[in-house]
């Protein structure tokens, strides 16, 4: 079986480069070579699978091994034949190790590989700009991270946090490499992003809340959240990678916001809720959220300024989340660690918002085209300036006078 697949293999080369044509009716010539290396593959594939899952001839490092330079193999020979077989040796290479059991599972031998195979394809899709292979081993890639880490006892956090950093190198030196000068970038938009931006942002939300990673330590998750930011920063066209580090911000906070959590600094057991875990809130999140509201301020309004001539749509996602993760930041550790009553302090960092988003939206407005036009970044800047303005009030008032400075 496995020289019938090299054989199949070999012949689909062979009429590619001499140009023969199968003398059947109805057939065109020009796909056949795709479709017999196609065929190749598979027969390869299951070769390998039976030898070792069947009768056992081969051992699971050496399956493994086989399986995953065919699936390599067959990405690399898509470059001639078609994205097609691209995700034909994609698709097997992702299942590899499902196909392979092993008494001593080891995470960095799989991650290892799965970072290898998301290196190779995303090599192979920038040349040839296939957008659909890209996404699919993003999505490949991020399926068995959740599953690692929603299945597996006592996950390896180096590993995740390793595989997440792969993902993200990936989209922004291979994939979006050298696209920064392309003509037209600020007004594109690249949607296979969506995909690395939905794991990587599911996978800092996990960090935070699942003490079985963060061992209580939240810090791998704003890690992650921040690369997030650092990476839509550099490559423009990765804008829903600030979506999703925005999002998972915003629900982490909100998830820490009495009765959603308890508000103390255990150090003990995990709480539960009906047998869920519950969020448990310290005084760690109030420094993380500290952190990533300044790095939220200072990169959507940098971004937010930058844009503001040329991609308006952009710089409006810039500014809308330089001030909404940070207000949420703020009402959060305020319903979380501040006095409900009456809290001059956080009243005090409230109106340093209104008067940092309201210098921000002037700063905006001076680099739009023309000048102080008032564009969407700006309004989000200024109603930013303007809810923060309220919170102020009732922090600093409570509810009765906040009314009556109000009326």
């Amino acid at each position: 079986a496995a020289m019938l697949g090299l054989v199949l293999v070999a012949v689909g080369e062979f009429i590619r480069r001499t140009g023969f044509r199968v003398p059947v009716q109805g057939v065109a010539g020009a796909y056949i070579p795709a479709i017999l290396t196609a065929a190749g593959a598979f027969i390869l594939f299951g070769t390998v699978y039976a030898a070792h899952g069947v009768y056992g001839f081969i051992g699971p490092a050496l399956a493994f091994t086989l399986l995953g330079a065919i699936g390599v193999a067959t990405i690399a020979a898509a470059l001639v034949h078609g994205q097609a077989l691209a995700g034909v040796g994609l698709l097997g290479a992702v299942v590899t190790p499902m196909l392979v059991a092993s008494q001593a599972p080891n995470p960095w031998a799989l991650f290892g590989y799965l970072a290898i195979v998301l290196a190779a394809t995303g090599v192979i899709a920038r040349l040839r700009d296939w957008k659909l292979l890209m996404a699919a081993a993003f999505v490949g890639t991020g399926l068995w991270t959740i599953l690692y880490m929603t299945d597996a006892p006592g996950a390896n956090l180096p590993v995740i946090l390793f595989i997440n950093a792969v993902t993200l190198a990936v989209l922004a030196l291979v994939w979006l490499g050298r696209r920064g000068g392309e003509a037209g970038p600020a007004r594109g938009f690249d949607w296979p992003s969506i995909a690395p931006g939905f794991f990587v942002g599911l996978s800092a939300m996990a960090l935070f809340v699942d003490p079985a990673y963060a061992a209580g330590d939240a810090l791998p998750g704003a890690a992650l959240i921040a690369a997030l930011v650092a990476v839509a920063l550099y490559r423009p066209l990765a804008l829903a990678l600030l979506h999703a580090a925005g999002l998972a911000t915003v629900l982490v906070y909100l998830g820490i916001i009495p009765p959603t959590s308890v508000a103390s600094d255990f150090s003990g057991a995990a709480l539960g809720v009906d047998g869920q875990p519950a969020a448990v809130a310290d005084t760690l999140m109030l420094r993380i959220g500290i952190f990533l509201g300044l790095v939220f301020i200072a990169a959507g309004f940098w971004a937010a300024r930058k844009f503001a001539a040329s991609a308006h749509i952009r710089a409006a996602s810039w500014a809308a989340w330089g001030v909404v993760a940070p207000l949420v930041i703020l009402l959060a550790l305020w319903l979380t660690f501040g006095n409900l009553d009456r809290d001059l302090v956080y009243a005090a960092v409230a109106a340093l918002l209104v008067a940092v988003f309201a210098a921000g939206g002037e700063w905006i407005a001076r680099g739009e085209q023309p000048p102080l036009q008032g564009g969407a970044a700006v309004s989000f800047a200024l109603g930013g300036a303007a809810v923060a303005a309220l919170l102020m009030l009732y922090m600093a008032f409570g509810s009765g006078w906040t009314t009556m400075l109000l009326g």
